[in-house]
């Protein structure tokens, strides 16, 4: 394994209004039912792409604040938005993170999450479920789920995969386990203001034995593409 550091300081934490300390045991009961009868069960199933989204949107509707995630993704941008914008935005970035989970987690087809217990979170209201999925001829994938208490209901707000992904998280610095196939051909610091905006735009290349591919962040709002 190649340990590449990649500095991500986010200079925020997720702040939500309303809320109250966590129960542990009720927060890695949610996450369980969801991967146990949610997840495993479509990504194991002969369904099709356009199926598995379509449940995968359903069950990240029920089970993750995508009104706040979309918020924050979408940085500064949201408070100059119409109210019709932010409702399309919202409905998109809906479809497009179904899309992307499912295509995800697909690659557990097969494949059980290990439940390791819960890990405190800076915020009282917060809570990490730590979970891991073995995979064969290699090291597990570490999965954590971002569990918050709004008003009583428990929602997830963060999925973060520790394998060949760069995590976005509050003021921590990773160090990310590539695949041994796989490199980063560099590396750079970014910083997050409290709006979700970056200092400076830049390229992150991940790199095979044949290729590689370009991270491309844009100055100001954070968010990035993909190129080939």
């Amino acid at each position: 394994m190649k340990k590449i550091l990649v500095f991500l300081f986010l200079m925020f934490g997720f702040v939500q209004t309303a809320s109250a300390d966590i129960d542990g045991d009720k927060a890695m009961e949610m996450v369980e039912n969801l991967t146990r009868e949610g997840i495993e069960k479509i990504i194991n199933s002969n369904a099709s792409p356009t199926e598995k989204n379509k449940v995968f949107k359903q069950l990240f509707t029920e089970n993750l604040d995508t009104d706040f995630i979309g918020k924050y993704v979408l940085g500064r941008y949201w408070r100059t938005a119409s109210a019709k914008q932010q409702a399309e935005f919202i409905n998109l970035y809906k479809e497009f993170n179904a899309q992307t989970w499912s295509k995800r987690f697909d690659e557990f087809k097969g494949k059980n999450f290990v439940f390791e217990g819960t890990s405190p979170a800076s915020n009282p209201s917060q809570i990490f479920v730590n979970t891991k999925v073995p995979m064969k001829g290699g090291s597990p994938v570490i999965v954590k789920w971002r569990v918050y208490n709004h008003n009583g209901k428990l929602k997830i707000i963060d999925i973060i995969i520790e394998n060949n992904q760069i995590s976005y998280n509050s003021g921590n610095q990773h160090v990310l386990k590539l695949d041994e196939n796989y490199y980063f051909e560099n590396s750079f610091e970014l910083y997050f203001n409290k709006n979700g905006n970056i200092n400076s735009g830049n390229t992150l290349k991940l790199c095979d034995k044949h290729t590689c591919k370009s991270i491309v962040f844009n100055v100001g709002s954070g968010a990035f593409y993909v190129k080939e």
